[in-house]
């Protein structure tokens, strides 16, 4: 398997109801919390991250229904800051064609902040540094950073790094005065190719059976939507490739063993329909007529082994599924963390039972109502009562927080 990165740490300062959030992430993540607690919130960070890399920070701000959704409420600093700590999984090579010493980076952090004036804003902060070794010095940094529109790099390194410089301004000298670095794809791809990769492939999902239900639209795009509507399409697309096609029906069979294929179909109006057999009906079933775990199981699995993500984030993934099927969910989720990180959120104790404990991260509420992050497995009660209650019934039982 290709080497990759994933996120190993985010921080958000006044973004939604996170005054100061600091958490650390592991290759899968189970993030639970009482209703109301932030779990939600804390997914739209990795939304918000995919809309800047998509779309640019202005559009992303917008699609979080601007500054008045965006920021803590009640605080007086006008600024959002988010940081971004992006390990690899072994030492991968940064600036490969544009240096002049071969240089490995160790981990790579992205950190901005914009601070709001009227009704627009100004980026305050835009740096990414690359902690690194390379051939002519035992370790080191490289970092590159915006200020005022303009872009500078620091080096440590005594080798020559002038390529690097005259590269970088030419990636930045069109960039607007009000974008950030991560929306360049030519700069991060230049740093690092499996950043860009990982970062141009992330996918954030709140998966309802009405929404994939009505996933019959005339084409759509080939990766599925957050939603799911657009299923019927990325099916489409699959049965261009057989071999992934099958593979996903017998992933779906662990499941729901009667389901015996998966395919679409053009309706006289040229709208898809997405069409699932099952050996025990007769009859082929259409969207409308599917099971609703069946379809969000068919969603998951496209979502983490046929959506080229790199990082996904599901809310509840356990929706409609069998009670006796969720810790083989989770061993499905666990197993495709290996190339593709997973953060999910949850309320059912068959999911939180089935994870590890160093897996766990819960939210919890302040008295004045912020959401703060917390590690049940370095808890107190976690480490007292471990041998003989569960994690569901130390939350049940209001001991983790």
């Amino acid at each position: 398997m290709r080497p990759g990165f994933y996120i190993s740490r985010v921080r958000a300062r006044n973004f939604r109801n996170f005054e100061d959030l600091d958490a650390e992430l592991g290759r899968f993540n189970v993030v639970i919390g009482h209703n109301g607690a932030g779990k939600s919130n804390f997914l739209r960070i990795f939304s918000f991250l995919k809309d800047v890399v998509d779309r640019g920070v202005a559009d992303a701000i917008s699609r979080q229904n601007g500054r008045a959704s965006i920021m803590t409420r009640g605080s007086d600093d006008r600024s959002l800051y988010m940081e971004f700590h992006f390990d690899p999984d072994r030492p991968i090579p940064v600036f490969r064609s544009n240096a002049d010493c071969k240089i490995l980076a160790d981990r790579i952090v992205y950190e901005f902040e914009v601070t709001f004036a009227g009704s627009g804003y100004e980026v305050t902060r835009d740096n990414m540094k690359i902690s690194c070794r390379g051939s002519e010095a035992p370790a080191g940094g490289v970092s590159i950073y915006r200020s005022g529109g303009k872009a500078g790099l620091d080096c440590n390194f005594t080798g020559d790094v002038s390529r690097i410089k005259r590269l970088l301004d030419t990636l930045t000298s069109d960039m607007p005065v009000d974008a950030l670095l991560l929306e360049s794809r030519d700069l991060i791809a230049a740093v690092s190719p499996e950043l860009g990769e990982f970062l141009n492939n992330m996918g954030t999902y709140d998966l309802h059976p009405s929404k994939l239900k009505s996933s019959n639209g005339i084409g759509g795009p080939p990766r599925l939507m957050s939603d799911g509507s657009n299923i019927s399409s990325v099916i489409r697309m699959l049965e261009g490739s057989p071999d992934q096609l099958r593979e996903l029906v017998l992933l779906t069979q662990d499941f729901h063993p009667s389901v015996s294929r998966i395919k679409t179909k053009t309706c006289g109006d040229g709208r898809l329909k997405l069409l699932v057999e099952e050996s025990h009906i007769p009859d082929v079933l259409d969207l409308t007529d599917a099971s609703d775990g069946t379809l969000n199981t068919i969603a998951i699995m496209v979502s983490m082994f046929y959506n080229s993500n790199r990082f996904t984030a599901i809310e509840e993934p356990e929706r409609n599924i069998q009670l006796g099927l969720l810790t083989k969910l989770v061993e499905f989720m666990r197993d495709a963390s290996h190339f593709n990180q997973m953060v999910v959120t949850t309320h059912n104790p068959c999911v939180l039972d089935s994870a590890k404990q160093d897996e766990i991260l819960m939210i919890i509420r302040d008295d004045a109502g912020r959401s703060l992050m917390d590690v049940p497995h370095n808890h107190k009660m976690v480490k007292k009562f471990n041998d003989v209650m569960s994690m569901s019934e130390l939350m049940g039982q209001k001991l983790l927080g």
